[in-house]
This record gives structure tokens, C-alpha cells and sequence, in this order.
């Protein structure tokens, strides 16, 4: 693995100085990636006293992944500090000061470096470190999500599955194979394949009016592309309960606003509170066995880390139940536990009461606590 040494940095820049540095105690950082690029990035360590009344969110680090032409200075980790966790963000290749360009490699490479940062010389744990990525963000986070499965979880807001069908809007049809060919050759952003091989705890933020990764026009729900990476991901987890069925129910279950939910649910006499304690109960019993079994292997001086999410997936979570509407109503549960929408559109700064850690069914347990 490449080194994480800090590089001598220039003078910091005018927006994190002030009251902003002084009240979120900003300090800036510069990391050196394995091809010897240059990361730009700030952080803010609140383990020891968080702003907040029973600040306990200061022990959680979030590791803030930027959308195109987006600066953590002005951007995404407002919220969360506002919110009173640590935070660590980063400038994309060729943003800021970072040197370099945001190709896939490069942003990869740039994520490992300020992961190895929180890690090596934050202190930060594995299951106490957070990724949140907004927008073409959702890439490197869920890449690192992948790559390092024993992170504490991953939160994904105004992200698509990939690119094809967004690909697919802004070209006529006859090029479309030429674009979508070059796409997958230089640009493949599948968020949903790297999304689907990290175990752990999950949030999918939706915008009600992304006019950014929806394919009508106008934007809907219906086309917001955040739809199939949810529905990808909970039929990879739980496919005894994703029966074809399911998915039209829940693909329809998507496009209606809160109200029309609530009355959707009502009609289909299926109330997804009910299977909560079942849900967290089985899903607890499955973790644990495979935490067990994760702990037997890890190494704990491996920097990857196996982690304690290891094996988890697919569940066998309502491979018992035969009612259709039984079924249906834990599908409908998970789904409240793992999306969220936030009212605006793609750019709109998120509500702060739209952001918190991805739900676990059971207490976070690292491996080398068993």
C-alpha cells in the first residue's frame, strides 16, 4: 500500500478560514496516492467533545465523497457537521489543489489515500468510519465500500446504478451503442455492482425532484435511477422476499409520494411495522453467526481488513413465509430502513433530518472485539 505521509501544504484556503475553522476546529491536510498524486483534504476530530448536547456523534468519522464539480468546503460535509460528527473530506484529482484528473483510477486511488489517512493516523476504527457520497461521489464511496468491508457503513444520496440509462437521455438513439461502448471502455461507473459486494449497513437518499439522474422529462420518481439501485440491492440481500411480484409492487410503491404510500400500504393491508422485531431478530441471529466466522479469519494487521460484515448476504430472511402479504409487508419494512427521501432537487443542500447512520439490525460488533 502506498504511504499516507502528510505533504507540506500551501496556504489554506480563504473559505475554511474564520468562523468556520474556528467553530468546526478545520484542519487541512495533504496526502500523497500511490502514484504519488496529491490529495487536497480537511478534517475535524470531535471524539473528544462534540458541539452537540450528548455529542456521541463526534465518535463517528464520515469520510465525505464530492459529486462533479463539487468542493467539500461549500458542499456535502456541512451537514454533517452541523450534525456534530467527525468529518474528513477530500477535492477530487485536479480540483482544489489535489493535482491529477478525476478518472476512475485516479479518484480510487485518491479515496485509499485518505481512508489509509483515518486509519493510520486519525485512529479512527474500521466500524467507526462512515462513507457518504452525493451524486457521481456514490462511485469512489461505493467503491471503497467494496474494498474495505469492514467501514461502519455507507451512505449513497442522489446516486444512479450506472450510467447506461443516463447515457441513453442525452444521445440519439442510432449512437447510443457507439456512446454506451466507449462509456463502459473509459468511464464504467456501475455504482450498483460495487454497491452490492459490501455487506454492511446501507442508506439510499433519494431527491424528490432530481432533474439529474431521472430519465423523463420532467423528472419523476418513477425515472429516478436511485429506484433500481435500491431494488438491486435488496434483491441481492434478501431474494426469498424480491419475488417478481415484490419488485412490481415495490417498483410501484416507489413513484408515489409519502401520502400516497400510506394509503397504498392500507390498502394492501400490509403494515410493515409489525415485522420489525421478527426482521431485526433473524437478521440479528444471522450476523452473529457470521461475525463469528468472519472473526476466526481476519488478520488484524491487514489493512483491508476482512471485516465483521463478512458472509452476511443474501439472507435467508422470509425463506419460511408463504402469505404474499406477510412477504410484502417486510419487504416494505427494510425499505424504510434502508431509503430515505429528502425533499429538492439534485444540488439542493440535503435537510439536515434527512442524514443518519445507515440502520443495523444489531449492535456493531469489529473483529477484534470478539
Amino acid at each position: 500500500m502506498q504511504s499516507t505521509k502528510l505533504l507540506p501544504s500551501a496556504c489554506v484556503q480563504q473559505i475554511v478560514r474564520g468562523s468556520q475553522k474556528t467553530q468546526h476546529g478545520i484542519q487541512r491536510i495533504g496526502l500523497a496516492t500511490r502514484e504519488g498524486e496529491f490529495v487536497e483534504g480537511f478534517y475535524t476530530d470531535r471524539r473528544t467533545s462534540s458541539p452537540l448536547p450528548g455529542g456521541s456523534n463526534g465518535n463517528y468519522l464520515i469520510v465525505c465523497c464530492e459529486g462533479n464539480g463539487g468542493y467539500p468546503e461549500i458542499g456535502i460535509p456541512l451537514v454533517p457537521l452541523e450534525l456534530g460528527y467527525s468529518v474528513l473530506a477530500w477535492n477530487h484529482p485536479g480540483f482544489g489543489s489535489s493535482t491529477g484528473m478525476p478518472f476512475p483510477k485516479q479518484e480510487c486511488n485518491a479515496m485509499e489515500a485518505v481512508l489509509l489517512f483515518a486509519i493510520r493516523h486519525l485512529k479512527f476504527k474500521w466500524n467507526e468510519i462512515y462513507l457518504y457520497g452525493w451524486s457521481i461521489g456514490g462511485y469512489t464511496a461505493s467503491w471503497a465500500a467494496m474494498n474495505y468491508p469492514s467501514l461502519g457503513g455507507l451512505i449513497l444520496d442522489a446516486t444512479f446504478d450506472d450510467l447506461d440509462e443516463l447515457a441513453r437521455r442525452t444521445v440519439p438513439n442510432c449512437l447510443y451503442p457507439l456512446v454506451l461502448a466507449t462509456v463502459k471502455q473509459t468511464l464504467d461507473l456501475n455504482n450498483s455492482a460495487q454497491l452490492i459486494a459490501y455487506n454492511g449497513p446501507v442508506r439510499i437518499i433519494r431527491r424528490s425532484d432530481d432533474e439529474i439522474i431521472s430519465t423523463s422529462e420532467p423528472p419523476t420518481r418513477a425515472s429516478n435511477r436511485a429506484n433500481v439501485l435500491l431494488i438491486k440491492l435488496l434483491k441481492h440481500r434478501f431474494p426469498n422476499l424480491m419475488t417478481v411480484e415484490n419488485e412490481a409492487l415495490l417498483t410501484h410503491y416507489l413513484t408515489l409520494s409519502a401520502e400516497e404510500q400510506a394509503s397504498f400500504v392500507e390498502e394492501m393491508n400490509c403494515y410493515p411495522e409489525q415485522h420489525a422485531s421478527y426482521i431485526s431478530n433473524f437478521l440479528k441471529t444471522e450476523a452473529q453467526r457470521a461475525q463469528l466466522v468472519a472473526a476466526t479469519a481476519a488478520d488484524d494487521d491487514d489493512t483491508t481488513n476482512p471485516g465483521s460484515y463478512s458472509g452476511l448476504f443474501p439472507s435467508q430472511l422470509g425463506s419460511q413465509v408463504s402469505d404474499p402479504t406477510t412477504k410484502f409487508g417486510m419487504l416494505l419494512y427494510l425499505v424504510s430502513r434502508y431509503f430515505t427521501e429528502a425533499p429538492g432537487t439534485h444540488c439542493a443542500p440535503l435537510s439536515s433530518y434527512c442524514f443518519e447512520l445507515p440502520w443495523w439490525p444489531c449492535e456493531r460488533v469489529s473483529a477484534d472485539t470478539l
